[in-house]
């Protein structure tokens, strides 16, 4: 895969990258190599990196989830990336801020997400955990932002749009998405403030 972007320092400077980089590599993979191979750059800390990342047209960037890989985030080119530690005070900064989307499952408790990206699935290491067995460990990921993305994660049960299974979906307004469970309920994304 190639990605065009411009990376922005901490200290405000910016130049164009190429990335070029097998579709599985991950975004922490990614942005240590950037956060190394940057002469301009301030040392690479021996600590987890990943890239905040502003696509043309979004009002402010977003954290990337550093385990995605390349081929699953949304990022493209003509992004503005930066480099964050995610170890750092304020890295969860992103998610601050109002609701814009809410994950609903029947008989278990609603998770309001404001912007960020967030993996869903029964392992604790989750963002949002489900208990529920036919939940993958990591079954899908939502990307909270200017838009909502649900991107299914290869689980077993897959993402269910209109009657049919998708591996990608953009949410919008007040639809929804659903994923199979046994109590046949249903993880609704809707935006809006």
């Amino acid at each position: 895969m190639r990605l065009k972007a411009t990376l922005h320092r901490p200290e405000g400077t910016q130049d164009d990258i190429v990335v070029t980089a097998d579709a599985g590599a991950t975004i922490g993979e990614i942005a240590g190599t950037i956060a190394r191979v940057d002469p301009r750059g301030p040392a690479a800390p021996d600590r987890p990196l990943t890239l905040l990342a502003q696509l043309p047209g979004q009002e402010r960037p977003a954290a990337l989830p550093p385990d995605a890989a390349l081929g699953e985030a949304w990022i493209g080119s003509g992004a503005v990336v930066a480099v964050v530690d995610r170890e750092l005070p304020g890295f969860d900064a992103p998610r601050a801020g109002h609701v814009r989307a809410a994950v609903r499952v029947e008989g278990q408790p609603v998770h309001e997400l404001s912007e960020g990206s967030y993996v869903v699935g029964r392992s604790p290491e989750c963002d949002v955990v489900l208990d529920d067995p036919l939940v993958s460990k990591r079954h899908l990921r939502v990307d909270v932002g200017d838009t909502v993305d649900v991107v299914d994660l290869g689980s077993a049960n897959g993402l269910v749009v209109d009657g049919g299974h998708v591996s990608r979906v953009r949410v919008e307004g007040r639809s929804g998405c659903s994923s199979a469970t046994r109590r046949s309920s249903s993880s609704g994304v809707p935006t809006g403030s």
